[in-house]
C-alpha cells in the first residue's frame, strides 16, 4: 500500500482558501465589521467634500431702519396782503361779469381790539387768511390795532364810545365820534382809514331814539366826506349774551354762506368772545371746502350795504 499524505486540520485550509481569494481580489481580508465601518466612512467623506464645495447660502444683512418722517401739520398758503387784494380783485371782477363759480368772503370783526386780538391773529395767520377789523377807539388794547395793521390784515372805524345815546344824537356828534376814533387809529397805525361800519349796521332802529331819520342821512353824508361803509350778510351770531358755543358760531357762519358767492361775515373781537376765537379754524376749513376765497375789504371794494330803517 502506499503511504497517504498527512491530512491538514479543516480549518487551516479555510483559511488558506481565504487568504487565496484576498490576494486574488487585491485586498485584504476584511476583519469583522470592518465592511460597515469603510461604508460609513465613505459616506460621510463625499457628505463632507460636497459642504466643501457647496456655495455659501447668502446670508442677508438687514439694512437700518430710516426715522419716520415727523407728522407736521399742513402749511398755511404763502401769501401776502399784497396778493390778497389782487386776487379779491380778480374774483370781483369774475362775479361782477357773471362767473357762477367765483366765490369771495370777509372776515370782519368789530368792537376790537381785546385780550382776544392775538389770538385771533394767530387764528388768522395759522390758516393763511386775512381779515378787516373795524376799530373801537377808546378799547382798553387800542395800542393793539398795530398789531393787526402790521400784520397785513384791513383797518375800518366802527365807533369811538359805541354809546349809541352819544353818536347818534344828531349828525354832528356822529361826525365827532367818528373823528375820535379816527384819531385813535390813525396815531398809532401812521395812516388815515376810509372805510367805516355803523354800530348796530345801517339797517339799526336804535338810533330813531335818539334823531330821526339820522340814517337816512349819514348814508349819504358818510361818502361824502371820502368814506365808504360797510354791512354784513352773514353772521357768527356771537353777539349773543351769555356768547353761543363754538360750534354754533361756525355753523351760523357756514349756513349763512352757503349758496352765495360774494360773503362778508360779522363776527366780533371783545374779551368775553372767546367762543368767536376757538370757531375760527372751523368758519375758514369749511368756507374753503365751500370754494370761498378770502379777502379783505378797501374802499374800492364793492360795498355790503343794508337799507336805512331810519
Amino acid at each position: 500500500m502506499k503511504a497517504q499524505p498527512p491530512r491538514r486540520p479543516l480549518g487551516c485550509m479555510l483559511l488558506v482558501c481565504i487568504a487565496l481569494c484576498g490576494t486574488l481580489a487585491g485586498c485584504a481580508p476584511a476583519t469583522p465589521g470592518s465592511e460597515s465601518t469603510t461604508a460609513k466612512s465613505d459616506v460621510e467623506a463625499m457628505a463632507d467634500l460636497e459642504e466643501a464645495v457647496k456655495e455659501p447660502e447668502a446670508i442677508e444683512t438687514p439694512k437700518p431702519s430710516e426715522p419716520e418722517p415727523e407728522a407736521r401739520p399742513a402749511p398755511a398758503p404763502a401769501t401776502s396782503p399784497e396778493a390778497v387784494l389782487a386776487e379779491g380783485a380778480a374774483v370781483e371782477e369774475r362775479i361782477a361779469n357773471g362767473d357762477i363759480s367765483a366765490k369771495i368772503c370777509y372776515l370782519t370783526f368789530d368792537d376790537g381790539p381785546s385780550d382776544n386780538t392775538l389770538d385771533i391773529l394767530d387764528a388768522l395767520r395759522d390758516k393763511g387768511v386775512y381779515a378787516t377789523f373795524f376799530i373801537k377807539g377808546n378799547s382798553d388794547r387800542i395800542d393793539l390795532v398795530k398789531n393787526i395793521s402790521d400784520a397785513g390784515h384791513g383797518i375800518g372805524l366802527h365807533t369811538f364810545t359805541h354809546d349809541y345815546a352819544q353818536l347818534y344824537a344828531s349828525d354832528d356828534a356822529y361826525f365827532a365820534d367818528l373823528a375820535a376814533v379816527q384819531d385813535a387809529v390813525s396815531s398809532r397805525i401812521g395812516r388815515t382809514v376810509d372805510i367805516v361800519r355803523f354800530p348796530g349796521g345801517t339797517s339799526n332802529t336804535v338810533s330813531a331814539n335818539y334823531s330821526k331819520g339820522i340814517m337816512s342821512r349819514l348814508v349819504q353824508s358818510v361818502p361824502a366826506q371820502g368814506y365808504q361803509y360797510f354791512d354784513w350778510n352773514v353772521s357768527g351770531g356771537d353777539s349773543a349774551t351769555p356768547p353761543p358755543p363754538a360750534a354754533d358760531i361756525a355753523a351760523n357762519a357756514l349756513g349763512g354762506a352757503d349758496g352765495m358767492q360774494r360773503v362778508c361775515v360779522l363776527m366780533h373781537d371783545t374779551t368775553v368772545k372767546r367762543t368767536t376765537v376757538e370757531a375760527l379754524p372751523a368758519i375758514i376749513d369749511g368756507l374753503r371746502e365751500q370754494g370761498y376765497t378770502f379777502g379783505i375789504l378797501t374802499h374800492d371794494t364793492p360795498p355790503f350795504h343794508h337799507g336805512a330803517n331810519n
